[in-house]
């Protein structure tokens, strides 16, 4: 006998990995079976599949059957954001409660916390069973590598960003305010973004 799998419906979300059922290899019926045999399957994105086996040498020789698959507990925090953007603008991320496999877990409502940098004001974002998942917006205007936390109901996420600098709108000189006379002053002269940061 042969196992074989259509589905699932809905398909996953664009986002998620192709990962389909883990369905035993083919298997040969002995004796010792008595015409029974019980096999292990694994099913790892949510939705309604048919499973198939098929046999050989028997007058019906497939048998089709339906499987719900629904997603697992809430077991962590993802965020998915653009890698970098520019100080000073807003982008958006998504963050989403998931199962071992990455699929929303939709059981999950509570509220998470958005934190992880200095510069990011901390936001409260409650999130509704049915849905969990929510955008939110955050900028930071200093140049630099950054961990973006999420962080609800024991739960934990993090991604790393990247702030660049903006466009050049600004020449600085610095150096001392006061010198011996007849030294050498050093000075420094930088070109920079709105907010500081050398281009």
């Amino acid at each position: 006998v042969t196992f074989s799998f259509t589905g699932p419906q809905p398909p996953p979300a664009a986002y998620l990995p192709s990962l389909p059922p883990a369905l035993p290899g083919p298997y040969v019926f002995t004796a010792a079976d008595a015409g029974s045999a019980f096999f292990t399957t694994a099913w790892f994105r949510p939705g309604r599949y048919s499973l198939r086996a098929t046999a050989t040498n028997l007058t019906r020789s497939t048998s089709t059957i339906a499987i719900d698959v629904n997603v697992g507990e809430a077991t962590r925090l993802e965020i998915d954001g653009p890698p970098s953007y520019v100080a000073g603008t807003r982008p958006t991320a998504t963050v989403r409660a998931t199962d071992d496999y990455r699929n929303v877990a939709t059981y999950f409502d509570d509220n998470v916390t958005i934190g992880g940098s200095t510069e990011l004001w901390y936001t409260e974002l409650e999130m509704f069973e049915g849905e969990n998942w929510s955008y939110f917006a955050f900028t930071m205007t200093t140049a630099g590598d950054y961990v973006i936390t999420a962080d609800g109901a024991g739960l934990h996420g993090e991604t790393n960003v990247t702030v660049l600098a903006g466009d050049a709108a600004r020449v600085r000189v610095t150096g001392p305010e006061e010198i011996p006379q007849d030294d050498n002053a050093s000075l420094e002269v930088r070109v920079t973004d709105y907010y500081d940061n050398t281009v």
